[in-house]
This record gives structure tokens, C-alpha cells and sequence, in this order.
């Protein structure tokens, strides 16, 4: 998300309108992360099969991903903004949607949003190409200020820039086709069998079948298992750095720039690293200390209100006095100080 934010304020968007714009748009889609992250945790940590849960994450997640382009357009643009670009957002949300339910029910999720993305990247392509808005007015307001129509005008005059080759192109887009290739052979059953001989399972000292799980989350008294699996040649992240091995030695990169990029690369990732590990740990801490259990029981049982009327008081007084952290993420991943 930190990502496409910088990039759309590199288009001419504040930094707040291109973080609020990356929230909405890293709603359904974020789901199953960039190659299916968070269904596999879920899958480990429950214990449920990995392509169910991809299947059912899928169907709910479409329906949504279909109508989200055009929620982003009234969102940012207002309801005039869909006057002209209606027509490629629907294709575009419905390809994207397609392709999601698609791989999630039938590949698995780890390829999910990366082939929906660049199915719904492509249609953008091939719709303007074929297609044109009979007319276009001025909706769009990039800095969040009243509406300057000459200041779009002055944008829209860019001095068209030279096509790069066929060469650069392929080279631009490699990184990407390595990836698919290597997550794709990652998922074969052939290859899991070879790469899965490298695993070690680790039962936990202390904790392995030490807590035992009681009936309302179980059937009936059952020990809750703590096993670590080292999977490092079959884990979803070695298929990603075997992809960034081979776009380095594709593309001619020095083995010293290589090295000197990965550091830069794993210094800038030390914060968030430490972040998502806490929060992996904090997550397994509540499993296995009773409270997660404890806090969906509760739920469960609060039956004075209706669903919809006690889940937004309750959620929402609990996430509230989270959202000044995210809120100042965001505005140090697009660059600002908000004071």
C-alpha cells in the first residue's frame, strides 16, 4: 500500500487523498495478501484446509472486488467522475473479480491477487486501446482543495515521452513472469513432495499439548498441538527469492550491487518486519493463553442487540483507539509530518 501510495502522489495526488485512496482500494483485495500470506497463516493456525479456506475467501471476496473500481471513482472523484469512466472500471473490476475467483477455487491463494492483477492491468490496456469517453469533464481535484480547472488543463499538457523498446519492456515485466513461474512450480504436488523433504517439525518445549481446548471451541477435551514447521526450501518466500535471483542474474546485476541492495532493501524492511512478527506472536500468544477463544465466545453470546447494531458500537470503540497508529503510518510512508 506504501507503494501505490508514493507512486499516485508522484501523479499529482496529495498525500492524504493517495493514502485514503490506497485504505479503500486495500479492502477485499487485501484478503489474500500479495502471494496468499494471510489465508496460509489461517490455514496453520486453524487447522482447516488450505484451498477451502482459498475457495470461500474467493467468493466472498469477488462480489466486492467487482464494484470496487467504481466505488474508488464516486469516492475520490465524486458521482460526475463516472460519466466518462464507468465503462472501463466495471471490465476492470469484473476482470479482476473473474480471475480472483478463479485461481483461489482452482490454483490456491497464493497466486490469487498477482494473476487478478495483471489480468485487470491488461483489460486497462486492451479497453484503451479499443475504447475512448465520448466526453470528459474536470471531476478530478489531486490535492484535496476546491476544484481549479486550469490547473488540470495545465496538468494534462505533458510533453509526450518515447516509447520504450520491446526490449526494456520485456526486461520491466521479467521480474514479474519469473515470479509467477516460481510461485507456480512452488504449488506443484511434485515439487512440494522434493522441497518438502527439507522441512523439520518442531514440537515446542513446554507448550506442545500442554493447554487443553474444552468443549464450545472443541467437540470434546482435546490438547492444542504447538508444532513449528522450518519449511525453508518449500515456504511461499523462498519461491519469491528465487524469482529475485534469477531477475538479478537476468538482468546483468553485479553480485556486489546485488548484495548492496539487499542490504538497503532488509534495512528498510527492519521496522515492519519486527511489526509483523510482533503482531504473529501477539496472535499466537492470545490462541493459545484462552483469550481469542474467550473474546469470540463473548460475542457469540451477547445477544441483547442485533448483529448490526451491537458489532459497529463494539468494533468500533476498539479499533478506534488504534487509528491514530495507522494514521500516522500512512502519512510516514507518503512522506509528511501531520501535526
Amino acid at each position: 500500500m506504501a507503494i501505490a501510495a508514493a507512486m499516485l502522489v508522484g501523479l499529482g495526488f496529495s498525500p492524504f487523498r493517495a493514502s485514503a485512496a490506497c485504505l479503500l482500494a486495500n479492502t477485499a483485495p487485501g484478503a489474500f495478501g500479495s502471494i496468499g500470506i494471510p489465508v496460509i497463516t489461517l490455514a496453520g493456525t486453524t487447522g482447516l484446509p488450505l484451498n477451502a479456506l482459498s475457495a470461500a475467501a474467493g467468493k466472498l471476496c469477488a462480489p466486492i472486488n467487482a464494484l470496487l473500481p467504481v466505488y474508488l471513482l464516486l469516492a475520490l472523484g465524486g458521482p460526475g467522475a463516472l460519466s466518462g469512466l464507468w465503462i472501463p472500471a466495471m471490465i476492470t473490476g469484473g476482470t479482476f473479480a473473474l480471475v480472483q475467483f478463479l485461481v483461489s477455487s482452482y490454483l490456491g491463494p497464493q497466486l490469487t491477487d498477482l494473476l487478478a492483477s495483471i489480468a485487470a492491468m491488461a483489460a486497462v490496456v486492451v479497453i484503451s486501446q479499443v475504447w475512448k469517453p465520448v466526453e470528459y469533464e474536470a471531476h478530478w481535484n489531486l490535492r484535496g482543495g476546491p476544484s481549479d480547472t486550469s490547473a488540470h488543463e495545465s496538468q494534462a499538457k505533458v510533453a509526450p515521452s518515447t516509447r520504450p523498446s520491446s526490449r526494456l519492456i520485456f526486461r520491466a515485466w521479467l521480474p514479474y513472469c519469473l515470479l509467477v513461474v516460481c510461485i507456480l512450480l512452488w504449488g506443484l504436488k511434485p515439487a512440494q513432495a522434493i522441497l518438502n523433504l527439507g522441512t523439520v517439525i518442531i514440537p515446542w518445549p513446554i507448550l506442545h499439548n500442554a493447554v487443553l481446548r474444552m468443549p464450545q471451541i472443541v467437540s470434546k477435551p482435546s490438547p492444542y498441538a504447538a508444532i513449528f514447521s522450518l519449511n525453508v526450501l518449500s515456504a511461499s518466500g523462498t519461491s519469491c527469492m528465487a524469482a529475485a535471483l534469477l531477475s538479478a542474474l537476468f538482468a546483468g546485476m553485479s553480485t556486489m550491487k546485488f548484495l548492496r541492495l539487499l542490504g538497503s532493501v532488509a534495512h528498510q524492511l527492519l521496522l515492519p518486519t519486527i511489526t509483523f512478527t510482533s503482531v504473529l506472536a501477539a496472535a499466537f500468544l492470545m490462541n493459545y493463553s484462552g483469550s481469542t477463544s474467550t473474546l469470540g465466545l463473548a460475542f457469540a453470546h451477547w445477544r441483547c442487540l442485533p448483529f448490526f447494531q451491537r458489532s459497529p458500537r463494539m468494533v468500533g470503540r476498539l479499533s478506534y483507539r488504534f487509528r491514530y497508529v495507522f494514521e500516522r503510518s500512512l502519512w510516514q510512508s507518503a512522506g509528511c509530518n501531520r501535526n
